[in-house]
C-alpha cells in the first residue's frame, strides 16, 4: 500500500493561449484544434472520414456504435460527435459509446476555457464540463449523459496501456491475448469492439512515443469487421502501422489547407492478429486448450497471478433481451435501471409487498465511502465509485427529488485520521467542487454546528431516502415488478426459470441476476459466496428535541444527517452474527453517545433525550470478508475448483484457461453500509458485462469484485 506521492498519478496538461486564445500543449509545442476552424475539421476528418452520418442513419433501433480515440483533449470531437449523434432520429433509442485516451488530461480550468470558444456547442459542452473527473485521476471514468444514450469512457494515462484496459486482455503472450479476446472477454456475454476509430493527438513528429507499434495492435485488438479509420496525419509512421495490423489505409483530400488525411477500413479476415486463427468464427470453434499455446519463461513469470479465471469459457452472442432481477433493494433496483438504460428489459422479483424494505429501508442513508490518499484497489474503488455516485445522483435528479446534495463532512477524530483526510484533500487541491479541507470554524459553517475536528468536505454529495430511489428507479418503462414473491429455486433450460418455495414457476428470462443480500445463499448456484450479515440500527429523534439546526451530513464514528420529515436520522450499530430484529433501547443508547461525540453542541443530547422515546429501524447489512462487493458471473463451483486445481499445490502457477461459470447468471451483492455509494458503479459495471460494453473500471480492478475471487484465493490457499 503506498500514498499518493509514492505512486504515480496522472500529470496535467501544460497549456498556454496564443494571440488567438487558442490552446497550445508546452508539452508538444503543438495546437490542440485547427486555428482555422477546429470544430469543422473534427467534423470533416472524423465524422466525415469514417461516413459517421449515413451509418448512423442506418442503425437498427435498440442497437449501439462504439467510437474509439486517440487522444481526448478539450473533448472536441467526442462533443462534436455527440451533436450529431442527438440531432439524428434514427439514433433515438441506441447507444453511442465513445473510448477515449488522453495521457496529459487538460485541467478543468483549462477544459472550461477552451470549450467557451464553441459557444454552439454550450449544452454539451457544458455537461461535459461538469461530470469532468477530479483531477489527478489515472485510470478509467465512465460518464454518463443523456439518460445512459451517451457514454463517455475516458482513460488518463498512456494510450496503450488504456486501449489494453478496454479490451480486458492480459499482459500474457500475444497468442494468448489474441485467443483470449477470440473466445470470451471480461465483458459477460461477447466482447465488444469499435466500430469508428478517431485517430487524434499531436502530430506524430512531436508525439513519437504514442504513435508505437503496440498502440496499433491495441487498435486492432479491439477492432471488429470493417471497422473504420479517420486520422489527420498521412505521415508513414501512422499508415505503415495500421497496415503491418491489417488495416487497408487510402489517403483522400484534407481539412483546409492540408493536402492529404488517412481513412480506412479493418477487413472482415483480418480480426485476429493470429497465423493459424483468420476470423472469429474459427476461433470459436476452436478448443478452450488453445489457450495454454507456449509461452516464454519470462512471459510466464511476468503472467503469474493474471491467469484467465475470470473469463467466460463459452461465448454466448446472442443479445440478451430480458433479465429478472432477484430482490428490490438498492442493487436490484440500480441493476435493473442500468440494464434499462441499455435496452434490456427487467423484471424485478421482490418477496416484501414494497421495495427496499429490508437493509435499504432506511428513511436516509448517506452516499458514503470510506476516502483515502492510498491507492490499493479498495481505496481506488471507493473513490471511483463517490464520484459516480454523486454525479449520477445528480444528473437523474434524484438528489433533488429523494434526498438533498447538502454536502458531507468526514470528520477526522484521530490523528490517523487528520493526516490522512489532509493528505487526500491536498491531492486534489485543485479541484475545491470535488472535495476541501476544513477547519473546525469551517466545518461549523457548513453543518450549523461546532465542531471538536477539522474535516474532509465533499460539497457536491449528500443524502438519498432509499426508498423513495427504488420507486424512482423501477418507473422505468422497460422494468416491471413482481411483488409477494419468495424466490427459491433457479433452474436453467435454453432459458432461466425462477420458482417459488411451492414450486410455482413465477417467470423465465434470457438471464438472471441475483441481488437479494445474504439471501442469495439460499441458490444451490451461488450457495457457495462468502456472505455474512451485520445488524445495524439507526435512531429517529425529533427536531424539536435537537438544540440547532443541522445543514450538512456529518460523519465520524457516528453520522447525523439534515431533518427529513420532521425528524433526524443518526446512528448507526454494528452487530456481526446478530439476529434480533427488535429496536433495543442499548442500542439507541450507543448512538446517542456517538451523536453527542460529533459536536459541542450536542455533548448534553444523551441527557436530554431517553432511548425509550427513540423510534428507529434494524437491518441487515450484506457484506464480504474483503469489503469489496460481489458484481459479475456466478462460477460453476464444482468445474471451476477442478479446472484451477493446480493453484492448490502451486499458488502462482500459471493457467491459460477460462473460468467456469453458470450460463448469463450474475449477481450484486454485498454493499455493506455503503450502499448508495456502492450501487451506481457496481449497477453500470454488472450491466456493462451483460450487454456485452466496455466496462466503466479498470481490468484488474474488476477482479476485486468479481465473484469467482475467493474460490480462487481458496485454492490458492489449498482450503477447498
Amino acid at each position: 500500500m503506498t500514498s499518493s506521492e509514492n505512486s504515480p498519478a496522472t500529470q496535467l496538461a501544460s497549456v498556454s493561449w496564443n494571440d488567438d486564445g487558442l490552446p497550445v500543449s508546452k508539452q508538444f509545442d503543438d495546437i490542440y484544434f485547427s486555428t482555422a476552424s477546429g470544430l469543422e475539421e473534427s467534423r470533416y476528418v472524423f465524422i466525415d472520414g469514417n461516413q459517421l452520418t449515413e451509418r448512423w442513419q442506418q442503425l437498427i433501433p435498440g442497437s449501439g456504435f462504439n467510437i474509439g480515440e486517440t487522444g481526448f483533449g478539450s473533448g472536441l470531437n467526442f462533443l462534436a460527435a455527440w451533436q450529431l449523434w442527438e440531432n439524428l432520429e434514427t439514433t433515438e433509442s441506441c447507444q453511442l459509446h465513445f473510448c477515449s485516451v488522453e495521457k496529459y488530461p487538460l485541467s478543468p480550468a483549462d477544459l472550461k476555457q477552451a470549450l467557451a470558444l464553441w459557444p454552439q456547442l454550450s449544452k454539451y459542452s457544458d455537461a461535459l464540463i461538469n461530470a469532468y473527473p477530479p483531477q489527478p485521476l489515472s485510470g478509467i471514468h465512465q460518464l454518463v449523459f443523456n439518460q445512459g444514450k451517451v457514454l463517455l469512457t475516458l482513460y488518463f494515462g498512456e494510450a496503450a496501456e488504456g486501449f489494453s484496459q478496454f479490451a480486458a486482455i492480459d499482459k500474457a503472450g500475444e497468442k494468448v491475448r489474441s485467443l483470449i479476446n477470440a473466445f470470451k472477454c471480461a465483458n459477460g456475454t461477447r466482447a465488444p469492439y469499435i466500430n469508428a476509430w478517431f485517430l487524434d493527438g499531436f502530430a506524430p513528429a512531436k508525439n513519437p512515443e504514442m504513435w508505437s507499434h503496440e498502440l496499433f495492435e491495441k487498435i486492432k485488438m479491439l477492432s471488429g469487421k470493417n471497422t473504420s479509420i479517420a486520422t489527420f496525419t498521412v505521415a508513414g509512421t501512422v499508415r505503415k502501422g495500421l497496415q503491418n495490423v491489417g488495416f487497408e489505409c487510402k489517403k483522400i483530400k484534407g481539412f483546409g489547407r492540408k493536402r492529404e488525411m488517412l481513412i480506412g477500413h479493418l477487413p472482415a479476415n483480418q480480426t485476429f492478429p493470429v497465423s493459424d486463427i483468420t476470423s472469429q468464427d474459427e476461433a470459436l470453434e476452436k478448443k478452450p486448450s488453445l489457450l495454454t499455446t507456449q509461452l516464454s519463461t519470462k512471459q510466464r513469470r511476468r503472467s503469474q497471478n493474471e491467469n484467465s479465471w475470470h473469463l467466460i469459457s463459452t461465448p454466448d452472442n446472442k443479445n440478451i433481451e430480458h433479465c429478472i432481477v432477484i430482490g428490490g433493494g438498492l442493487a436490484g433496483c440500480h441493476t435493473a435501471f442500468a440494464l434499462a438504460q441499455k435496452n434490456i428489459a427487467v423484471t424485478i422479483i421482490e418477496k416484501e409487498p414494497s421495495l427496499a424494505t429490508q437493509a435499504s429501508g432506511n428513511r436516509q442513508g448517506v452516499v458514503y465511502a470510506k476516502l483515502s490518499p492510498f491507492q490499493d484497489p479498495l481505496s481506488t474503488f471507493n473513490l471511483n465509485a463517490q464520484i459516480y455516485a454523486d454525479h449520477f445522483y445528480q444528473t437523474h435528479n434524484f438528489y433533488r427529488n429523494c434526498g438533498d446534495q447538502c454536502g458531507v463532512l468526514h470528520l477526522a477524530v484521530n490523528d490517523r485520521q487528520q493526516q490522512l483526510y489532509s493528505e487526500f484533500a491536498k491531492r486534489f487541491q485543485g479541484n475545491k467542487a470535488f472535495v476541501q479541507w476544513l477547519t473546525r470554524e469551517q466545518c461549523q459553517d457548513v453543518s450549523g454546528l461546532k465542531s471538536h475536528y477539522n474535516a474532509l468536505y465533499l460539497p457536491t454529495s449528500g443524502w438519498i431516502n432509499p426508498v423513495k430511489l427504488c420507486r424512482q428507479l423501477s418507473q422505468h418503462p422497460l422494468i416491471t415488478v413482481k411483488y409477494y414473491q419468495d424466490i427459491t429455486t433457479l433452474e436453467h433450460n435454453g432459458s432461466w426459470h425462477v420458482s417459488n418455495a411451492s414450486g410455482q414457476h413465477i417467470c423465465q428470462a434470457d438471464a438472471v441476476v441475483i441481488a437479494n443480500a445474504f439471501y442469495a445463499q439460499q441458490f444451490h448456484q451461488s450457495q457457495h459466496l462468502p456472505l455474512k450479515h451485520i445488524r445495524g440500527q439507526v435512531s429517529h429523534i425529533d427536531t424539536d428535541l435537537m438544540p440547532t439546526q443541522v445543514k450538512s451530513v456529518i460523519c465520524g464514528d457516528g453520522y447525523i444527517a439534515p431533518a427529513h420529515d420532521n425528524h433526524y436520522t443518526f446512528g448507526a450499530t454494528f452487530g456481526l452474527n446478530d439476529d434480533d430484529q427488535r429496536l433495543r433501547h442499548s442500542d439507541h443508547t450507543e448512538n446517542l453517545n456517538k451523536l453527542k461525540v460529533l459536536s459541542p453542541d450536542l455533548d448534553g443530547i444523551d441527557a436530554q433525550v431517553k432511548p425509550d422515546t427513540l423510534s428507529g429501524k434494524v437491518g441487515f447489512r450484506c457484506t464480504t470478508p474483503d469489503y469489496f462487493p460481489i458484481v459479475g458471473p456466478v462460477a460453476r463451483f464444482e468445474d471451476m475448483t477442478q479446472s484451477f486445481a493446480l493453484l492448490r499445490k502451486k499458488a502462482k502457477a500459471v493457467i491459460d484457461e477460462p473460468g467456469a461459470y453458470h450460463q448469463n447468471l450474475f449477481c450484486n451483492l454485498a454493499y455493506g453500509s455503503r450502499g448508495l455509494c456502492y450501487a451506481p458503479l457496481s449497477a453500470q459495471l454488472l450491466a456493462s458485462l451483460i450487454s456485452g460494453d466496455f466496462l466503466p473500471i479498470e481490468r484488474q480492478l474488476y477482479r476485486y469484485l468479481h465473484p469467482a475471487r475467493f474460490l480462487i484465493r481458496d485454492l490458492m490457499r489449498n482450503k477447498v
